[in-house]
């Protein structure tokens, strides 16, 4: 009975995520996301709550969320992975 879009282009930061879809939010929605972060074997469920969602032109929405009632662990998992995606895009950029 859930509702689940498809996301793509996905920017996750230590405070909300960014991302593309087909569906319309408005802002002040709740919505649980599920990610998988491939620094961990399980998928991850994230509380989040719509800032704004701006359509882009080709049916589909710009949407920007803030997360909401993070426990202390999901949040320290998705700061682990930010920083391992970092660190290989600098090793990326010194080896050219």
């Amino acid at each position: 009975g859930f509702n689940m879009p498809e996301a793509k282009d996905v920017n996750i930061s230590g405070g909300g995520l960014r991302f593309f879809c087909k569906d319309t939010f408005k802002s002040g929605d709740k919505l649980v996301l599920k990610t998988f972060l491939p620094t961990y074997s399980h998928p991850i469920k994230i509380k989040c709550e719509v800032v704004r969602s701006i359509p882009t032109g080709d049916a589909g929405y710009e949407v920007a969320v803030k997360y909401i009632d993070m426990d202390d662990a999901t949040r320290e998992k998705i700061i682990k992975y930010i920083f391992a995606k970092q660190r290989k895009l600098l090793r990326h950029e010194k080896e050219e």
